[in-house]
């Protein structure tokens, strides 16, 4: 035990008649200690010793084994509990606490992210209302003549009341678009939870929620809850639809070949897959063209004018056109002959040009 601790000694004996009570300490009386029960409120080193109870009725004495007490005496303070962190909601008061031992006195200060606070030399200080800035560590130092000892830093954060200052919009985006939806809050000390449809969306813990390539699964509700440690939270709500329609991102371009030149014309659209094409030249659909592209392994005048490709899914059967380039041949084909001392020049067909 320390110095100025409590110290209580106490015994019991099954006796016939008078009993009668004597402590000793290193073999010798202790004056007055005379009870079952030997009490000393603030022990010194002079209180260290073997303690022993005596006790004697009319037909004998008999003599406890020995209670051996050391004291130590007390030095550099101790902290026998630190303060402890605290998290509260702006407004809020907040006592922090400590307990010590030591030689006495004891003096203690405390002090806010290093710095002393005024008048705060007690072993508990209450802070005055708090605002969300006033968050930081609080530490005490515990000093007497032999030295100073602080204690761990107990860590203060203050949360406002969370607040929705950018609520969620409402959305409709193209299909295959990037989505994200973002929310602004604030409180402090701010977590995020989100749900599609009321299921949580595991994984998304920020402000904001990024859907790549949406499809019309992703059509629906979406809520994001804002909370921080203190249990208090706020909702804001939303609904994405993702238009199915098809989309045509890159119309085909006007061209122009040589008559029996190859000649390629494509389209890229997006939308609900599966999509379907339809190549028509002058507004008639020419057979077996339904791919995203159109080849013309040699172009000739029936090649020539304008193409248009029609672009459709099971959302939109009636398709989606582009724009109508014009592809233009222009001719015709001539073959050079040379012989007999003259040159000639043979055009296979009329030249054609639209």
């Amino acid at each position: 035990m320390c110095s100025s601790d409590l110290l209580i000694l106490s015994g019991s004996a099954t006796t016939f008649g008078p009993t009668y009570y004597q402590w000793t300490l290193n073999g010798t009386n202790i004056p007055g200690a005379t009870n079952a029960s030997f009490v000393i409120a603030n022990a010194a080193l002079v209180n260290g010793g073997a303690y022993r109870l005596v006790i004697s009725d009319n037909f004998g004495v008999n003599t406890s084994a020995p209670a051996d007490v050391v004291v130590q005496l007390l030095g550099v303070p101790q902290i026998l509990s630190p303060p402890l962190d605290a998290l509260v909601t702006e407004g809020s008061r907040v006592t922090f606490n400590v307990s010590a031992k030591g030689a006495p006195p004891l003096s203690y200060q405390w002090l806010y992210n290093g710095a002393p606070i005024p008048d705060a030399t007690n072993t508990s200080y209450t802070t005055p209302q708090l605002a969300v800035g006033d968050s930081g560590n609080f530490t005490v130092t515990i000093s007497n003549s032999f030295g100073i000892t602080p204690s761990r830093a107990a860590v203060l954060t203050v949360v406002g009341i969370p607040e929705i200052t950018t609520p969620l919009g409402n959305l409709i985006v193209p299909y295959g678009s990037n989505v994200t939806l973002t929310v602004g809050a604030t409180g402090g000390a701010l977590t995020y939870a989100w749900l599609f449809n009321n299921r949580l969306i595991i994984g998304a813990t920020g402000p904001t929620l990024s859907i790549p390539n949406a499809t019309t699964a992703e059509s629906g509700g979406y809520r994001v809850i804002v909370g921080n440690p203190a249990g208090l939270a706020v909702v804001s709500d939303a609904t994405l639809a993702v238009d199915p329609t098809p989309i045509i991102t890159t119309h085909p371009q006007p061209q122009a070949a040589l008559w029996g030149a190859a000649v390629n014309l494509s389209v890229t659209a997006i939308g609900e897959p599966p999509l379907s094409f339809q190549w028509r030249l002058n507004g008639t659909d020419i057979p077996g063209a339904n791919s995203s592209t159109l080849a013309i392994p040699a172009a000739n005048g029936t090649n020539a004018g304008d193409y248009t490709v029609l672009v459709s899914n099971l959302a939109i059967p009636s398709g989606v056109l582009s724009s109508n380039p014009t592809l233009r041949v222009t001719g015709p084909q001539m073959r050079l002959g040379v012989g007999g001392g003259q040159a000639t020049l043979t055009l296979d067909r009329k030249s054609t040009r639209l």
